[in-house]
C-alpha cells in the first residue's frame, strides 16, 4: 500500500505501542484529509467554509506575516496577568503512566502550564518535561518508577509565574507484575523448602529406611521393593536379632556391640547367683488395685556425660482409670549438649476420656540451640468428642527461629470441627511472611505468591469479582455494563475517539485547543455571526500570527528570544577513514560535531546517525545548548555497541524536543562520541529540527 500523502513513515526502532500509536495517527490525517475513507468524512476547513458561501474572508496578510484587514478596529483588551502559582496539584500512578492535574488557571492571558519533574524529592534536581494547555499532563514513565513533579504557569507574554510548590508532588506507577514474580519466584527457590518439596514431586528425595521381619536374609523389602541402605531387618528366627543395610546397600551388619554382650553375659551370671535375693525383691512389688481407681507410672531416665557435655533420654508413661475418665499419657525428651550448644526432641501423646467428652493429643518438638540462637519446629495434632455431639479436629505445625532478638515463624494449622447447632465446617490457615504454590517440578516462576501483604497471580480466572481500585496495564473487555456513570469534572490531556454517538449534547462552554471535525452539523450557523467577531484577529489575541504565509511568500515563526526563525533548520557532517574507504578510523573521541543555529526552545529534532563499523563500543549521539554541558539524544538507542567481526553499515534514528536554550541562545552543539572502542570507515549525521512543533 502506497504512503498516504502528508504523513510519515515510522521509524524502525519505535517500540510496539510507539509504531502502534504512530499508524494510528497516520491514519486519522490521511482520514482527515480525505485520501483514505469515504471523503463525507474528511475535515472541513476556513476554505471549504468559504467556498461553500457559509463564511466571509475578511483577513488579508502582508508581506511581513502580519494580519492587516478591514473591518472595526478590535476593542481594547486586558492586559495578561502576571502567573499566579497553580494549586490543587495532585499525580496518580497507573501502570505506566502518571497523570499530573490541577485547578483550570483563570488569570488573564493564560498562554500553557509547564510540567517539571525528578526522580528524588530534591527541588534543585528537576527537568523540563513538557508543556500544556490543559489542566491535565500524562507522563510515561514505565513501570514501578516513582516521580515527583512541579507545575507552573506561562502567560501570553512568556512572563513565567511560580511552581505551586518546592515540594514535589509525588505518584509511582504499578510494577511490572512478571517481573516481580519471577524475582520473588528465584528468592523462594533459593529457600531450603524449595528443594524439599521438588524432590518430593520429582520422586528424588532420600526414600525412608524401612524395617523387614524376617527368618532369613532379605532379598528386597516385603512388598516387593529393592533394599536401600540403613533398612532394618529383625531375624525372627534369631531372638529377634537387628540388623542395618550398610550405606552401599551391599550387606547386612549385625547389630551387636561386643561390650554390651560380655556386659550381657556378666550380668546373667550374677543374676542365677542371686536368684533367692531376686524372688525376695519381687515381693516387695506391691499392685495397688480398688473398684474405683487403677494408678500405673513407670519413669526412665538414661544420661550420658563427656566432659561438660551431655546426652540425655527421659521417657515417662503414665496411664491412670477411675469410674468416671480415664487418661493415658506418654512423654519422651531426647536432648544432647555440646558445650552450650543443645538439640532436644521431646514428644507428648495423652489421651483422656470420660463420660461427657474424649481428648486425643499429640505434642512434638523439636529444637536447636547454639549461641543463644535457636530454631524450633512444633507439631500439635488433637482431636476432641463430647456428649453434646460436638466434635473438632486439628492438626497444627510451626517453625520458628530466634537470633539476635530477630524472630521468624511460620505456621500451618489444618482443622475440622462439627457444632450440634451450626453444623460442621473446616478450615486451613497459614502463617508466613512468603507463600508460593508450584504446580511442578521445573517451573521458573511460581503462579501464585504471596509476599509483603500482597496477592501475585499470573493467570486468574474471575467470575464475578469487586474490584475498589484498579491499575490496568492492558484491558481487553467483550460486554461493559455500568449501572451508574457519574463524571463531574473530565480532564483528558490526550483523547482519540474512534467512532462517539451522542444522542443528545449540550455544551456551555467549550475550550478546544485543537479541533478536526470530520463531518460537522451546525444548525444556526452564518457569515454574518462569523464576521461579527466570534473569529478574527482580535480573537486570535497575538500581535503576531506564527501561521505558514500564504502563496509565495517566505516562512518564519517566532522564537522564545522574540526574533523570527525559520519554520525547519538542518545540520550535517561526515568523516571518513580515506578517499578509497580503506582506512580504519580506531580512536575514540569525539566526532561530527555540528552546530545548528536559529532553533526555538521546545522546537522538535529527528536526528540521523549513519556509518560502517567494525567492532566498537559506547558510542553515544550527544548535544548541547550551551557548548560545554551536553545530553544524550531521545528516542533512539542510547548506548551503540556491537562486535560485528566485519564491517557493516549501520544507520540509527533519534527524536525528542530541545529544551533549556537560554532567553538569549538559538544555538545547539551535537557530536557523536565513543568512548570506549571505535573502528569504521566512515560516519555521517543528520539532524532536522522542526521549530513549528
Amino acid at each position: 500500500m502506497a504512503k498516504s500523502k502528508g504523513t510519515f513513515v515510522v521509524p524502525r526502532n519505535f517500540d510496539h505501542e510507539g509504531k502502534r500509536f504512530a499508524t494510528k495517527v497516520n491514519e486519522s490525517i490521511a482520514q482527515l484529509k480525505g485520501e483514505i475513507g469515504n471523503p463525507l468524512d474528511s475535515a472541513v476547513t476556513f476554505r471549504d467554509l468559504i467556498t461553500a458561501g457559509l463564511a466571509k474572508r475578511d483577513i488579508r496578510i502582508g508581506a511581513n506575516g502580519k494580519i492587516i484587514g478591514g473591518g472595526d478596529p478590535p476593542p481594547p483588551k486586558d492586559p495578561p496577568e502576571i502567573p499566579p502559582a497553580p494549586t490543587g496539584v495532585s499525580a496518580d500512578g497507573a501502570f505506566q503512566n502518571i497523570v499530573i492535574e490541577w485547578d483550570v488557571p483563570t488569570f488573564s492571558g493564560f498562554s500553557h502550564a509547564e510540567v517539571w519533574v525528578a526522580s528524588t524529592s530534591s527541588f534543585a534536581d528537576r527537568v523540563f518535561v513538557g508543556q500544556t494547555t490543559a489542566a491535565v499532563f500524562s507522563h510515561q514513565v514505565g513501570n514501578g518508577q516513582t516521580r515527583y513533579y512541579w507545575i507552573r504557569f506561562v502567560n501570553t507574554e512568556n512572563v513565567v509565574g511560580p511552581f505551586n510548590s518546592t515540594t514535589g508532588t509525588q505518584a509511582s506507577t504499578a510494577p511490572d507484575i512478571a517481573a516481580l514474580m519471577t524475582e520473588l519466584s528465584e528468592t523462594l527457590q533459593d529457600l531450603p523448602g524449595y528443594s524439599v518439596i521438588t524432590n518430593l514431586i520429582s520422586g528424588t528425595a532420600a526414600a525412608a529406611a524401612t524395617v523387614i521381619r524376617s527368618d532369613a536374609e532379605p532379598t528386597t523389602r516385603s512388598n516387593g521393593d529393592a533394599l536401600i541402605g540403613n533398612d532394618i531387618w529383625i531375624d525372627t528366627n534369631d531372638n529377634n536379632q537387628a540388623y542395618f543395610r550398610n550405606a552401599a546397600n551391599s550387606a547386612w551388619i549385625a547389630a551387636r556391640d561386643s561390650n554390651l554382650i560380655s556386659l550381657y553375659n556378666s550380668l546373667s551370671s550374677t543374676v542365677t547367683a542371686n536368684s533367692s535375693s531376686l524372688a525376695t525383691a519381687q515381693s516387695d512389688i506391691i499392685t495397688l488395685t480398688t473398684d474405683t481407681t487403677a494408678n500405673s507410672s513407670a519413669i526412665t531416665s538414661l544420661t550420658s556425660t563427656v566432659n561438660s557435655n551431655t546426652s540425655a533420654i527421659s521417657t515417662e508413661q503414665t496411664t491412670r482409670a477411675s469410674a468416671d475418665s480415664a487418661l493415658a499419657t506418654d512423654i519422651t525428651n531426647l536432648t544432647s549438649t555440646v558445650n552450650s550448644n543443645t538439640s532436644a526432641i521431646s514428644t507428648e501423646a495423652t489421651t483422656r476420656a470420660s463420660e461427657d467428652s474424649a481428648l486425643a493429643t499429640s505434642i512434638t518438638n523439636l529444637t536447636s540451640t547454639v549461641d543463644g540462637n535457636s530454631s524450633n519446629i512444633t507439631t500439635l495434632a488433637t482431636t476432641t468428642a463430647d456428649a453434646e455431639d460436638n466434635l473438632d479436629a486439628m492438626y497444627v505445625i510451626q517453625a520458628s527461629t530466634e537470633s539476635n532478638g530477630s524472630v521468624s515463624v511460620a505456621g500451618m494449622v489444618i482443622g475440622s470441627n462439627a457444632d450440634s447447632g451450626n453444623g460442621a465446617q473446616s478450615y486451613v490457615q497459614f502463617q508466613a511472611d512468603k507463600f508460593a504454590i508450584w504446580n511442578g517440578t521445573n517451573n521458573n516462576t511460581a503462579p501464585f505468591i504471596v509476599s509483603g501483604g500482597t496477592v501475585f497471580m499470573e493467570n486468574a480466572m474471575i467470575q464475578d469479582g469487586a474490584i475498589t481500585n484498579a491499575k490496568i496495564g492492558n484491558l481487553a473487555v467483550d460486554t461493559a455494563k455500568i449501572a451508574n456513570l457519574a463524571i463531574t469534572e473530565a480532564k483528558m490531556a490526550n483523547l482519540s475517539v474512534a467512532t462517539a454517538k451522542i444522542q443528545d449534547l449540550a455544551v456551555d462552554n467549550a475550550k478546544i485547543g485543537n479541533l478536526a471535525v470530520t463531518n460537522a452539523k451546525i444548525n444556526d450557523l452564518s457569515a454574518e455571526k462569523i464576521n461579527a467577531g466570534l473569529i478574527n484577529s482580535d480573537r486570535v489575541n497575538v500581535d503576531t500570527l506564527n501561521v505558514k504565509h500564504f502563496d509565495d511568500v517566505s516562512s518564519d515563526i517566532k522564537s522564545h528570544t522574540g526574533a523570527f526563525v525559520p519554520l525547519g533548520v538542518f545540520g550535517s557532517s561526515f568523516q571518513r577513514g580515506s578517499t578509497n574507504f580503506t582506512t580504519q578510523t580506531s580512536s575514540t573521541g569525539t566526532y561530527l560535531s555540528t552546530t545548528i543555529g536559529s532553533v526555538r526552545n521546545g522546537a522538535k529534532y529527528q536526528a540521523i546517525w549513519t556509518g560502517v563499523y567494525g567492532d566498537c563500543t559506547n558510542g553515544v549521539l550527544e548535544y548541547s545548548v550551551n557548548g560545554s554541558t551536553y545530553v544524550q539524544a531521545a528516542g533512539g538507542i542510547q548506548n551503540v555497541t556491537f562486535a560485528a567481526g566485519t564491517f557493516r553499515t549501520y544507520v540509527f534514528a533519534y527524536s525528542g524536543t530541545i529544551s533549556g536554550l537560554s532567553s538569549s541562545s538559538t544555538t545547539v552543539y551535537w557530536r557523536v562520541r565513543w568512548i570506549t572502542k571505535l573502528r569504521s570507515t566512515y560516519q555521517s549525521l543528520y539532524v532536522f529540527i522542526d521549530n513549528t512543533q
